[in-house]
Parts: C-alpha cells; sequence; structure tokens
C-alpha cells in the first residue's frame, strides 16, 4: 500500500537518470538525527550528551522548523564558551580511529559569526596526526583538519542549509558539498598516516580541538567506517541509509522510464526480490513511500526528484524529473 506524505515542492528543474555504480559496503558507526532527542539512530547506540554550560532547550535546542531531514534539527545558538561540545559517553570505535578509512556528512545552516565553528571531530589534538576535525572556518570555507595542516573546500555561508561531507582513506582527504541532488568534491589533500587517538570520544557541535564550538543549525550527523564515493553521498544526502551488506544494482541490472515522468514511472529489474521504493524532493524531504515496479507520480509538483530503490541488499539512486 502507498501512503502520501506532505512535502514541500521541489523547484530544481532538471532531468536525467542516474544509476550508482558497484560500490563497496560501508558501515554506519552513529547517526544523530536530532528528532527530539540526542540519541544515535543506527544500532550502534552511541547516545551524545552535553558537554560543557550548553543548556538544551536554551542554548541549544532541537527544532521542529530549522530543519532538513526528519521532525527536527539542532539549533544551536550557544553561550560564548567555545569549549562546549555534544559527545559520546564511550570512545570512537576501532574503525573510526588510527590510520582507518572514515566519512563523516551533515546538513549544516552556519550563523552569521567572525569565528570558525566545527561539526564534528575524532581524536585529540596537540599530538601529530591524532585529530582529525571537520569544520567551518571564519570565512565561511568548509574544511578538514588534522593535527598541524588541514586544507579548504567551498564557501557555504550563504544563509542555505548544505550538505557537506569528508572522507578520507590513506592517500586522499577529500571534502564534498551538496546542495540540491548532487554532492561535488570541492577540495582535497594527499593525505596519510592518519592516528586518531582511541581513547577519545566521538564529538558533534565541536571538535578535538575542542576551541570553536558550532554556531548554527545542524542535522542528519553521520559517521561512518570507510570512505564514501560521491554515488554513495549523494543517496545519503537523499535521505537513503546505507546498510553494512548494501551493493549497488549492476549497470544491467535495474531500468527505470519513462525519464521526464507524467504520471507513472515504470522500473524494470532482472532480480527477484520486491522492489521498496522511496521518494525525496531536492530539499531531502520524504515524499513518497511504495513498492512494485510501477510509481504513481501523477500527484507529485513537476520537478526533480530522488527515487532511491531497494530489493534486498541491493540499492540504487535515480535522478527522475516529474513534468
Amino acid at each position: 500500500m502507498k501512503t502520501k506524505i506532505t512535502f514541500l515542492k521541489a523547484t530544481f528543474l532538471m532531468a536525467g537518470l542516474f544509476i550508482a555504480s558497484s560500490v563497496s559496503a560501508q558501515t554506519l558507526e552513529a547517526h544523530y538525527k536530532f528528532d527530539g532527542d540526542l540519541n544515535d539512530a543506527s544500532v550502534n547506540s552511541r547516545t551524545i550528551s552535553i558537554d560543557g554550560t550548553w543548556v538544551l532547550n536554551t542554548d541549544i535546542a532541537l527544532s521542529t522548523t530549522d530543519k532538513v531531514v526528519g521532525t527536527h534539527g539542532l539549533d544551536v545558538t550557544g553561550n560564548g564558551t567555545n569549549s562546549n561540545q555534544l559527545i559520546t559517553a564511550a570512545a570512537a570505535p576501532a574503525s573510526l580511529t588510527g590510520n582507518s578509512s572514515r566519512t563523516i556528512t551533515a546538513w549544516i545552516k552556519i550563523a552569521p559569526t567572525s569565528a570558525a565553528r566545527t561539526i564534528a571531530g575524532l581524536g585529540v589534538s596537540g599530538v601529530a596526526n591524532q585529530r582529525f576535525d571537520f569544520l567551518v572556518t571564519n570565512t565561511g570555507l568548509i574544511r578538514c583538519e588534522k593535527t598541524g595542516t588541514g586544507f579548504v573546500g567551498v564557501s557555504v555561508d550563504d544563509n542555505n542549509w548544505n550538505f557537506v561531507a569528508i572522507t578520507y582513506e590513506e592517500g586522499s582527504a577529500k571534502l564534498y558539498v551538496g546542495t540540491t541532488s548532487t554532492v561535488t568534491e570541492v577540495g582535497s589533500a594527499p593525505w596519510s598516516n592518519i592516528a586518531t587517538l582511541a581513547t577519545e570520544p566521538m564529538v558533534v557541535a565541536n571538535g578535538a580541538q575542542n576551541d570553536r564550538a558550532w554556531l548554527g543549525g545542524l542535522d542528519d550527523v553521520r559517521f561512518y567506517s570507510g570512505a564514501l564515493t560521491k554515488t554513495e553521498l549523494e543517496a545519503i544526502m537523499g535521505g537513503g541509509t546505507l546498510g553494512v551488506n548494501d551493493v549497488a544494482f549492476g549497470a544491467d541490472e535495474l531500468k527505470a522510464y519513462p525519464n521526464a515522468v507524467t504520471d507513472f514511472l515504470n522500473i524494470k529489474t532482472s532480480v527477484s526480490e520486491k522492489l521498496d521504493i522511496t521518494i525525496y524532493n531536492t530539499l531531502g524531504k520524504l515524499v513518497d513511500r511504495t513498492n512494485g515496479t510501477r510509481v504513481d507520480m501523477s500527484d507529485l509538483s513537476s520537478g526533480l526528484y530522488i527515487v532511491n530503490v531497494r530489493a534486498g541488499a541491493k540499492v540504487a539512486s535515480l535522478k527522475i524529473f516529474k513534468k
């Protein structure tokens, strides 16, 4: 049975069909939706709590209006103490420490300020390569830092929500930004030999340096082990999740037509499992959920949509234009 969900009208007008190429599985280590609480939505239960003088619903609020994904977002107005942060009770998992490959993603909306502010971080400051922080500079540039060095991407100081991500694997760190349905690599560095300390917690709304507390909006913050691909990041930006055993449909295993759609989208696949379909607008809002090979899009407004298809562990993210 199909369930209709109220949605914001998509306004980004473009067409094109995209089927994810083959990707390796990645593991979601923590997922903070801020949907009424500070709990971890992954299977790992790595709940975060306030460390410092922030007061919930005063300095940080779980907002039902300033959000991107789900029912709430985190609105940080702060109280002038830059050492405030949200941390896990236990140390970060081994899969995010040492020189392990990793990814941090988030939706951010920065507040006007002349100070740098950190989205999330791992490790400890002061020792070579033991700090791994994901932040926005005092001039609004997205940036990643390890102890002693860092590199920047583009400005995200536009008073809008932006999807941002940092990936690391031996020999390469990359910054990504996305605002609609496309994620773009905006910076990179030939990093190697990261040595993130294994005894420190995971940090949100600050970082390992612990002197640049976040200010503005945060939503859907995720930590993954492994360096996610651009394709996988686009699926996450559209509201999807990557399971431990997920792999992409092969190039000849899934076809969707027509594109653009007037009423029904037809999906043809060679796999036998039932197809579960979720549709998101370009703001990342879920607008429909259904199953089967014939998707009714007749009630949707004109514009671009992200249609996520799942059959067992097979996943695909399609860009579909509705006339």
